[in-house]
Parts: C-alpha cells; structure tokens; sequence
C-alpha cells in the first residue's frame, strides 16, 4: 500500500504505477481519505482468500483491528492461471455480518463493473472490489465471506488499516485590540455628546482543527441520456447541539443547493441531458467534542431514459452455409394472370415482402474434423493424455488459443499411440477417444475455448438454477418421458493394450438410494442394467475404472427426459445441473441440462431438454 498525506496548497497529483515484468493481470485502486490520524502511519498486509471450485462464496480469515479506525479489504480475482476447469474468473459481492446492522457492515467503496454493489453472480470478467467497515476499537474481523459466482478463479487480495482523528478542539492565539478616543466635547447642559475616532483592533489566530464539523460526499455520473426523474433522502440521527445539511451541485461543486428530504434535486430538470456529473453532500455539525454524534444515512436516486442490452456469450464458431430466399409480401407486389405469381415488390417490412438471409454456424470442432490426418500422429512416452489431446488439437487448429483442462495422471508408456491417415479417421473422433480413456469429455465452450474434464456426476453437482412453479414462476411448459429401455445403471470397461497379456478390466455402477434407477435389487432398485466396452486405449485398471465412472455419469437419467419451455436465460449451458420443482407434472428433483434451444427473441421460449439424476430435493 503506498500512501501520502496531503498538505495545504499541495498541487502534486500525478500518479503512476508500472506494472512488474511478467504479470498477466494488474489492478490498483485509488482512494481519498479524510479524517485519518496524521500522527499515525497506516498499516497493511496480504490476504489469502480461500475458495472452492462450485461455492458461490470465498472467505478471508480474520485480520487483527489494532485500534478504533477503518479496515479496508481489497479483493480481486482472474482465470485461473493452472488451467482448472471452470477457471474462468468470478464477478464479487459484498460481505454481510449476521447481527450487524447494514449502516454498520461492509461498506462498498469501488469495484469494476458488475461487483461491489452491482453484483452480478455470472459475470466471468477479472473482477476487483473494495471494501471497508468501521470499528470502534480493537478487535478482529472475523472470518468474512464474500459473495462470489461459481466457477474456479484465481483470488487475491490485501488489507489496509485506518486509525480515526481523535477528537480535539484548537484554539486561536487571543484577541488583541488598541483603541482611541478624542476628547469629548459639550453642547448643551442636557445633552452632552462626544465624539472619538475610529476603535481600531488587530487580532491574531493560530491555525485550527476542528473534529466538530465533517462531511459526506458521493458523485453521480450521468450518460447524458434524458433525465426523467430524481430524488434525494436521508434519516438523520441529530442529538441536542448537533445539525444535517444535505446540499447538491450541478456545476462541480462551484455552488451549492439546500436539498429538502423525499425531493427532487436542486434545479436538475426532466428532459436534461447536458448535466453529466451530480454532486450531493451532508454537512455533520456538532457543538463540542464531548456531545453526541449526529448520524446520516443518504439515498440519492437519479432515473434517465435508458434501456441498456447485457450480452451474454451464447455461442462461438465458423459460420458453414448460408442461404438467400426473396418472398412476395402481402401487398406491394403486381398480381399474376390465371393463378399465376406475380412480381415481387421491391423492400418490404415487418410482415411485407422481403430478402432473408439464413446463417447456419457450427462450433470450432466441425473445423478440427474437416482436418484429416495427412500423415501418422504418434504420442510421446510419458505424455499425459490431456497433453496429447491438446497437441492434437494444435495439429489441427494452430490458432487455437484458449484451452480449459482438468490434468491427468495417465499417462502413455511405451506403446505409443498412433493414428493413421489410410484408417480414414476422424480427428475430432480420435481426440475424443483419447480423453474416454481417462474418463473425461472434450468439448468447445460458448467463448471458443476447448474445454477437457471429467464427466461430471450429475448427482452431486452445485445446482445452477432452481425453476419452481410456485416461487418462481417462469417455466412455459413441462413435458416429461420415461423409457425404460434405455436405463444404463452399470458399466464394465475392457482394455485391449497390445503390451497386456491379460487385458485389464474394471466397473462402475449405481448404488446411489436416492437415484430411481439404482442397481439394488427391488424395493431399493431395479437390479443390474450392466453394459459392456471394449477400449484399445486403456492400459491400466485404474483407465478402465476412470472409463466406466464418465460412461455411467454419462448415462444416469437418460431413461427418464424433461422437455422444459422457460424464459430466456443465456446463462443456462449444456451440462448444468438445475433443480426443477413441477408437481402437476411430476417433474420434480435434480435434471441435467442435455441441450438447449436458445431464441434470438426475449419474446420466445428458450427450451431445455434435460435428463433426471435424483429424487432428493
């Protein structure tokens, strides 16, 4: 933490920090503070957030309050740099204490767009926030949690420590005055007069500083969009001897108005647009250091004209085919003799004759399979088989930049794995089967980037999003199937390696009680459902086991389907886990989202069609 104590007539306001050779990510705040104690240094140091991966919250452990002051917490995150999935990074909220009144709490002092404040929990842009909260002595912070979106992001942050001014009244040097008097003069007996010169005092006062008065001041910066409406208010606390005086500017602060409580503000008319910046501050008087301190809590509230889009990534590849059709509008267009079409009218609008144009787009992977083999790929000895995938991936995409991958401990030992151009294969294919070894999936996200994990286990996931009928009522339309031939509740895995004498095998199955279809014989279940696979690629027991876990996470609840129509949500991806709570229809429990058709109007359905995990809550 750098900081510099201003002083009268200071006019040095540059500030400058060059970022260290080597960092990715560098963020800085700035801060101006009044009323701190100028015989004491602040003091800071490093915090160490804890966070894991599917929380939507990290703690900071308790940090020492030395004395009565402000404690300030900076807290920041970015993707992860090791390249765990989901890495991306996290938007912040604010903490909240249990039992600690709001005036009291954290308070938010600046963010980067969609924290702080404004806290947007899908947010996945490096995000920084700051905070602060009061203490009236010394202590500890406790643990403090902050609010955080799901995902797995690198976090950092530091702490700084603010002693309070004391209270203190200074007095000036005293008062001297010289006068003189001429001497008086009479006119009459009964009515005497005199006259003297001017009385002419010379005083001199020492410099002073005055706790009694202070101030709170907030900036509003407007788009320059119309101005509907605005509105200040405040409750303020002001014991016998003390006072509150709310003011606004327009102009800066060169001259100020007296605001009045549940008021517009001051001379900012509807319909305005030049006034770009709002100044509004309380002035806090009290009579003397021993009485009692008022308290103002202040809401400034400003309305312009102004609908703003928030764009969520929705999708991200090569556009493959697209197609132009000309159709006749309902008027505008000469008619045609015996039945005949006649000719088509030139524009067209909403519901009259136009040109259309289709695009049809595909994600990167349709690129990658395009690329066929033009000579054998052959893998290292003691390469990982998520770094294989990944050299894969480059062979066929160069450009290729972003990747987002869960590491393995498989390895390939001496039988190299080799891919031949005469087999015809395909690469997008062949990549795919290397990460089924190991028991993980391969996939492009909605950002292009090439996403390897484990299949996850649907049953034991973070839910994304709860969907009720009755609390949240956005779902359209419900429609559920069940299949019973397709329950798969057990999977057995067997490597052919050619360096094995003896192939290695190993299973997987479901013995979960709160899943429906369980291998349990019944009540409990519905008995084995088993299927069988053979794998080239698995070496080991350990491959073989890893194999059956993604098959049968792959495979749970495939049986039974929900066709889900909902409000629009871009934030909804293909393997979320989302809680649905539909009683008429009986789809109630956790569902795994299998694919999604999202529209390109807020005015139609976004429909899900996801796949039943569980019947617990």
């Amino acid at each position: 933490m750098y900081y510099r104590t201003l002083q009268e007539g200071d006019a040095d306001t540059e500030v400058a920090w060059v970022k260290p050779p080597g960092w990715q990510y560098f963020c800085w705040s700035l801060l101006s503070v009044r009323g701190v104690n100028p015989a004491v240094a602040p003091v800071a140091g490093a915090l160490a957030p804890s966070h894991t991966v599917g929380n939507a919250f990290c703690t900071v452990a308790s940090v020492a309050v030395p004395a009565a002051g402000v404690m300030v917490f900076c807290l920041g995150t970015v993707p992860d740099p090791e390249g765990g999935w989901p890495s991306w990074a996290t938007s912040i909220g604010v903490p909240t204490t249990p039992g600690v009144a709001p005036e009291d709490d954290w308070r938010h002092l600046t963010a980067t767009d969609k924290s702080g404040d404004k806290f947007f929990p899908y947010d996945t842009n490096p995000a920084f926030a700051v905070m602060a909260r009061k203490y009236t002595s010394s202590g500890t912070t406790g643990t403090v949690t902050f609010p955080l979106a799901q995902g797995a992001p690198a976090t950092f942050g530091m702490w700084a420590f603010l002693r309070a001014a004391p209270d203190a009244i200074s007095t000036g040097d005293p008062i001297t005055a010289d006068a003189s008097v001429a001497a008086g003069s009479s006119a009459t007996d009964t009515s005497p007069h005199s006259v003297g010169a001017p009385i002419t005092s010379f005083a001199s006062v020492g410099p002073a500083f005055n706790p009694l008065h202070g101030y709170i001041q907030q900036t509003y910066r407007l788009s320059g969009r119309p101005v509907e409406a605005s509105r200040v208010s405040w409750e303020a606390v002001t014991p016998a001897g003390s006072s509150v005086t709310v003011e606004s500017s327009l102009n800066n602060g060169l001259t100020w108005d007296v605001c009045q409580s549940w008021k517009p503000i001051p001379r900012l008319l509807a319909e305005d647009t030049t006034t770009r910046t709002v100044l509004v501050r309380a002035t806090l008087v009290r009579e003397s250091a021993a009485g009692a301190k008022p308290k103002v809590k202040l809401k400034v509230r400003i309305g312009c004209r102004v609908t703003t889009d928030e764009l969520i990534p929705s999708f991200y590849g090569p556009v493959d085919k697209t197609r132009t059709k000309i159709t006749a509008g309902s008027s505008g267009g000469s008619g045609g003799s015996s039945g005949g079409e006649g000719a088509f009218a030139s524009g067209g609008g909403m519901f009259g004759g136009a040109a259309t144009v289709k695009v049809h787009a595909t994600d990167p992977s349709r690129l990658i399979k395009a690329a066929k083999w033009e000579q054998p790929f052959t893998g290292t000895t003691g390469e990982t088989y998520t770094e294989l995938g990944r050299a894969m991936v480059l062979s066929r995409r160069p450009s290729q930049a972003l990747f987002s991958q869960v590491s393995s401990g498989h390895v390939l030992d001496n039988s190299l794995v080799l891919w031949d151009p005469s087999q015809g294969g395909d690469p997008w294919t062949d990549i795919g089967g290397v990460y089924t070894a190991i028991g993980h999936e391969r996939l492009y996200d909605v950002a292009g980037a090439f996403v390897s994990r484990p299949v996850p286990d649907p049953r034991r996931g973070p839910v994304v999003w709860d969907f009720d009928h009755t609390v949240r009522p956005c779902m359209i339309g419900v429609e559920s199937e069940l299949d019973t031939t397709q329950i798969v509740n057990g999977w057995i895995i067997k490597g052919e390696s050619t360096t094995s004498t003896n192939p290695v095998n190993a299973y997987a199955s479901n013995l979960d009680t709160a899943s429906r279809y369980n291998a349990y014989d019944p009540p409990i279940g519905i008995g084995k459902r088993f299927e069988h696979k053979t794998f080239p690629l698995a070496k080991t027991a350990a491959q073989c086991f890893d194999i059956a876990t993604g098959a049968l996470n792959n495979s749970l609840g495939l049986a039974n389907t929900a066709r889900i129509g909902i409000v629009p949500h871009p934030g909804i991806a293909t393997g979320d886990i989302l809680r649905i709570s539909s009683p008429e229809t009986g789809v109630v429990g956790r569902f795994l989202v299998q694919g999604y058709e999202l529209p390109d109007s807020p005015v139609e359905r976004m429909k899900l069609t996801c796949s039943r995990q569980t019947v617990n809550a």
